[in-house]
């Protein structure tokens, strides 16, 4: 299914189920169960529907506002489960069980849900919440931005239940984002310094049951750490450091507990 150019859209209930066990083998990540696009595409709802067995993602949004995905079922799906790219302002992914990305015939980065706008997208206003995640080859959900020019902030994940996933959440570059109030039995996973546009700015974990945090600077290039907190989480170890020449700023590590 595509939704290109619309508004006000609703799909309620449905099975889409992709073509990932039959497909001739090759390169391409393309042939997701849907697909929505387009600048003026906006006020889009997907609820109670289930999505399958793509070659590419189960749900691809891309430049579109206000789009809602709610109790849905996102599994198996070849590359990403769900893929958030492109200019993006207000999308909620709630109430969902998201499970077994890249299980069969898996592409890179095979994660639940991965957000990941391109050089000179600005995805803001992101809020994943509620949902089920795992199983995933990759990260429960990937958050990155690919390019120098690329804006991914204002992202908020809260009460979820991460588990048996490659990772729980693996950040590598993004501003404004808070990790809240999850049951995390992965690890929170962050390296940066391998590419000139990597930096993390503007982290809150907090109040979180996690197996472990690992926030690195692992090269000498990038923006580093900046203005990170780490308070009232209840786990098992953190992993907090630099790297030779560059700097962490603004850091708060406070009131966790270790299992």
């Amino acid at each position: 299914i595509k939704i290109a150019g619309y508004q006000n859209v609703t799909i309620d209930g449905g099975n889409f189920v992709g073509d990932v066990d039959t497909h001739a083998a090759g390169a391409s990540e393309t042939g997701h169960c849907l697909y929505i696009s387009g600048a003026s595409t906006s006020n889009i709802t997907i609820k109670n529907a289930k999505f399958s067995k793509g070659w590419g993602d189960g749900i691809y949004v891309r430049d579109a506002d206000v789009v809602r995905i709610q109790n849905c079922a996102d599994f198996d799906n070849r590359r990403n489960n769900i893929s958030i790219t492109g200019t993006i302002s207000g999308l909620w992914i709630e109430d969902c069980e998201i499970y077994d990305g890249g299980q069969t015939s898996g592409t890179n980065p095979k994660a639940g849900i991965d957000l990941e706008p391109n050089a000179t997208e600005a995805a803001h206003k992101i809020f994943v919440q509620g949902n089920h995640i795992y199983n995933n080859v990759g990260a429960g959900v990937s958050v990155t931005e690919k390019a120098a020019s690329a804006e991914l902030d204002h992202v908020i994940i809260d009460g979820n239940h991460f588990h048996d996933n490659g990772q729980g959440i693996k950040l590598n570059s993004c501003d404004n984002l808070s990790i809240t109030g999850n049951r995390i039995d992965d690890s929170i996973y962050s390296t940066t310094g391998s590419s000139s546009h990597d930096k993390i700015e503007n982290l809150v974990i907090s109040g979180n049951v996690v197996d472990g945090i690992d926030i690195e600077q692992g090269g000498d290039t990038g923006d580093g750490l900046n203005n990170i907190t780490i308070s009232g989480n209840y786990l098992t170890y953190i992993v907090f450091k630099g790297h030779s020449g560059q700097e962490i700023t603004g850091a708060v590590i406070s009131g966790n507990k270790i299992k």
